[in-house]
Parts: structure tokens; C-alpha cells; sequence
């Protein structure tokens, strides 16, 4: 079994190559194959690298911790099997913004056709590992190591004390009045989509950037403070996050 790893979003600065990265508030998929290496063909006829779907019962996973649907119209509560049709391949999910972020094991299990009726009852220790091999096993379990990551975002410049930049953020000389006018990084927002701003309101502030006639060439002089702003998803643990 196989959880996707988001590493185009994983903003960590040393990412954990061990461990699938699942960001908070983005859609995650996992991969429940029915195919593969069993019992050795020329001892156990019939079996051998082949697909398995006839005999599985249905295939279960499940998440420690809360998860929406792709779509986000059912919710499934942390440390639930969930039932996946054995012929879909990959079942996408959504990560919840309050989901703490650190390492989780997800867990997979494929029950087989004949498995008796009372096999919820079974414990966690009535499966074997990857296949069941063992034919005294009628479930085959599996667990995938992911960790829970939060996101730093729309990080903006919202003020400059320089006074060649006065009215770029103020309405007029002397005013408390903002423009709104912000330099972002980039013109796309958390997710890819376009945020609205055009290029010249991005950072790093340069000659070029300020938009007032007669200000092209003018940069930030240095010694003047700036204001800033940004967002984030996930945990406080401390005063110092």
C-alpha cells in the first residue's frame, strides 16, 4: 500500500524522505493494490505474481486522525476502518486544518472472501504482514508511515517608513489612510491559484517596483523599518512558534 507524497507543498526546511508528507487543508491519495507476489507458483499452483481481486472481501484503511472525503462531503472520524471497493486502485482523501501535525502510521488491511463472517472481532494480530502467506490468516495487513505538516503562507509587505514610499501605502502625505496596496510573494496564492496582483507588486522590492510617476528608478533606502503580515496552518506548541 502506498499514501502520496506532497512533497511540492512540504515547506519543511530538512523533509523527512521517510515518511510521506500530508499537508494540512490538500487532498491526499492512497494506493490499495490487489496485485502482486504470493505463495510460491511451483509449490502452491495458482498463486505467484498475479492479481488477487477475486478473493479480497473488501480492503479497509485507516487514519489517525480526521479526514473529509476528496470532496468534502463525508467525514470520517480518526481511528475508523474505512471500506475501499476492492477494484479501485486509488481513493483520495482531505487532510482538516486542525489535525496536529508529527509522524502517524496509517494502517491497511485487505480481508479475504472466506473469512468468517465475525472477522471485525478479530484483533490487529490476526493479520499477517503484506500477504497472508500463512493460510491460517484470512486478513493481510500493511501500515505506511506519514507525517502531518502545517503551511506558511501569504506572506506580504504591507508598509514602508521610507518616505519616497509614502504614497504608495497612504492616500495622501500625512494620512493614516491605507491604499491596501501590498507587495506579495508572487502573483499565486497558497494553492497555485492566481492571487489578483500583478508582478510589479511582488518582492524583493527593487528600481522598478514603485508604481508613481518619477519613482521608477527609487528603491528602499536602508535604515527604515517595514511592515509585514503572513499566515499560517497548524500547531502553536510554544509561545516562540
Amino acid at each position: 500500500s502506498l499514501v502520496s507524497d506532497d512533497q511540492p507543498h512540504n515547506q519543511k526546511t530538512v523533509p523527512n524522505m521517510n515518511r510521506s508528507a500530508l499537508i494540512l487543508e490538500r487532498p491526499f491519495t492512497v494506493r490499495m493494490p490487489t496485485s502482486g507476489q504470493h505463495l510460491d507458483v511451483g509449490s502452491y499452483p495458482g498463486y505467484g505474481n498475479r492479481d488477487y481481486a477475486q478473493y479480497y472481501r473488501i480492503k479497509q484503511v485507516k487514519f489517525p486522525f480526521d479526514v473529509y472525503s476528496e470532496v468534502r462531503t463525508q467525514f470520517y472520524p480518526r481511528n475508523t476502518w474505512l471500506d475501499v471497493p476492492v477494484y479501485v486502485l486509488d481513493t483520495t482523501f482531505y487532510l482538516p486544518v486542525w489535525v496536529d501535525e508529527g509522524d502517524y502510521q496509517v494502517q491497511f488491511r485487505n480481508i479475504a472472501e472466506n473469512a468468517p463472517d465475525d472477522f471485525e472481532s478479530m484483533s490487529r494480530s490476526n493479520a499477517q504482514p503484506d500477504a497472508n502467506t500463512d493460510l491460517t490468516y484470512h486478513l493481510a495487513s500493511d501500515e505506511v508511515s506519514v507525517e502531518v505538516i502545517g503551511r506558511l503562507y501569504d506572506f506580504e509587505i504591507t508598509d514602508i517608513a521610507d518616505y519616497n514610499w509614502e504614497l504608495v501605502f497612504r492616500r495622501y502625505k500625512g494620512s493614516i489612510a491605507p491604499t491596501w496596496i501590498s507587495y506579495w510573494t508572487g502573483t499565486q496564492d497558497i494553492d497555485g491559484d492566481k492571487r489578483g496582483n500583478y508582478s510589479q507588486f511582488t518582492v524583493p522590492i527593487r528600481p522598478g517596483s514603485h508604481p508613481l510617476q518619477g519613482y521608477k528608478n527609487v528603491a528602499v533606502k536602508t535604515g527604515y523599518h517595514f511592515k509585514f503580515d503572513f499566515k499560517t496552518k497548524g500547531n502553536m506548541f510554544g509561545p516562540r512558534d
